[in-house]
C-alpha cells in the first residue's frame, strides 16, 4: 500500500539529496576518526573495529591507529579480511578476487581493493563475539584468544578460538557499524562499550535500527516499540551516561542486489568522547 498510495516524497523521510552520498559506507563511517581524535598523550593508540565483516573499515582506521584490531563472528568474514591483508603484504599473492551480481546467474569479477593509505601490517583480524568479549566475563567453554602485541601472520593463528579482550584493557577508539540491531542483546552491547575505551577515547556507533524477529525477541530491542520510544533517543539516553555526545548524522548505505536493484538503507550514526 504504501508503495503505490503514498507520495515518495512523503514516504521517504531520510535527507538524502542524491544516491551518491550512499556510497562506500564502511570507509565513510571508520574515517569519523579523522575528524573526532581520541584524546591521550602521545602513546600509540589502538583501536576496535566491532562487527568487522571483511575488513574495510578496519584498514580505513589504520592510517589513524597503531593497531587495530577487527572483530567478526563470522568465521568466513574473518578468513577473508585475514587474506586481503596478506595480498596485500605479500607480493607473491594474487589480490584476492571475488564476484559480484549482474544479472540472475551472471556475476563480474572485482578485484580487492584497500583504502588509499591504508596501512594493512597494523591489522589483525579475530573471530569474537560481541555478546561475549570481555574476558571478564568468564569461561564459556570455547577457547579463547588474547593476541599478542606484535603482529604477525595472522593467518597462522587458530581462527576456530575466540577473542577476548583481556580484563582492564582498554582502546583509544571503537566502531560499531551496522551490528546494534543484529545482536540477541542489544543492551547488553551498549552496557559494555564504556568498558572497553579509555577516558578521552572516541566511540562510532552506526545502525539503521532494523528490528526483526519474535516477540520474545521484541523485549530486547532498545527503542522501536509502539509504547515506547524511538531508537535514536533511547540509545543517546544510554550512551549518555559515560559519554559525551560530539556529533549526530545520517549515514546512508547501498548494497547491490544485483545491477539493477539495490538496497538503501540510512543508518543513525552519532560520535561520542567517553568520559
Amino acid at each position: 500500500m504504501e508503495f503505490h498510495y503514498t507520495l515518495s516524497s512523503e514516504s521517504f523521510a531520510q535527507n538524502l539529496r542524491m544516491i551518491s552520498e550512499s556510497f562506500d559506507y564502511p570507509i565513510r563511517v571508520a574515517r569519523k576518526f579523522h575528524e573526532f581524535v581520541p584524546a591521550n598523550d602521545g602513546k600509540e593508540r589502538r583501536a576496535l573495529d566491532l562487527g568487522c565483516a571483511v575488513g574495510a573499515s578496519s584498514l580505513e582506521m589504520s592510517k589513524y591507529f597503531s593497531r587495530v584490531v577487527g572483530i567478526d563472528y563470522s568465521v568466513a568474514f574473518i578468513k577473508m579480511a585475514r587474506n586481503v591483508v596478506q595480498s596485500a603484504l605479500n607480493p607473491n599473492i594474487q589480490p584476492i578476487k571475488y564476484e559480484a551480481p549482474l544479472q540472475g546467474d551472471i556475476t563480474v569479477e572485482r578485484t580487492a581493493c584497500l583504502p588509499d593509505g591504508a596501512v594493512p601490517q597494523r591489522c589483525r583480524f579475530y573471530r569474537g563475539d560481541a555478546m561475549n568479549l570481555l574476558d571478564s566475563d568468564g569461561d564459556d567453554g570455547r577457547g579463547h584468544i588474547v593476541p599478542p602485541v606484535h603482529h604477525g601472520d595472522t593467518n597462522d593463528e587458530d581462527i576456530t578460538s575466540w577473542y577476548r579482550v583481556p580484563s582492564g584493557e582498554r582502546f583509544d577508539a571503537v566502531l560499531v557499524a551496522n551490528l546494534l540491531c543484529r545482536v540477541p542483546n542489544p543492551r547488553k552491547l551498549l552496557d559494555m562499550l564504556p568498558l572497553l575505551l579509555v577516558s578521552g577515547g572516541i566511540l562510532v556507533i552506526s545502525s539503521p535500527y532494523s528490528w526483526e524477529g519474535s516477540a520474545e525477541e521484541r523485549d530486547t530491542w532498545v527503542g522501536g516499540r509502539a509504547e515506547g520510544s524511538t531508537s535514536e533517543i533511547l540509545v543517546k539516553e544510554i550512551l549518555g551516561a559515560n559519554f559525551d555526545l560530539l556529533s549526530e548524522t545520517d549515514e546512508a548505505f547501498l548494497i547491490r542486489d544485483h545491477v539493477r536493484r539495490y538496497q538503501l538503507g540510512v543508518a543513525h550514526c552519532t560520535v561520542w568522547r567517553r568520559r
